[in-house]
């Protein structure tokens, strides 16, 4: 089950808890174009996998996570929006 908003929702929750908006954009093809094709965990010099980096935050799932991300975003099940409000 998604628990996911519409972007026309979280717009109007924004504006009816008083936020003045100067600007919203879909950034969504943007952030699809800088998505690597595969993405990998991050090798050090020794080749084995760097301990910094996102794998260390999301766990060992990383590049299949990742993968399903840039999916939905090109089928368009999700969509990545970029607002800045201003408290009135």
């Amino acid at each position: 089950m998604s628990f996911l908003i519409s972007p026309e929702d979280t717009r109007s929750w924004l504006v009816e808890a008083g936020l003045k908006e100067h600007d919203w954009e879909d950034v969504s093809e943007v952030t699809l174009a800088a998505m690597p094709p595969r993405p990998v965990a991050r090798a050090t010099s020794t080749g084995s996998a760097s301990p910094i980096g996102l794998s260390l935050l999301v766990g060992d799932d990383f590049p299949e996570l990742a993968s399903n991300l840039a999916r939905n975003l090109a089928e368009r099940r999700i969509v990545v929006v970029q607002g800045v409000f201003e408290r009135a």
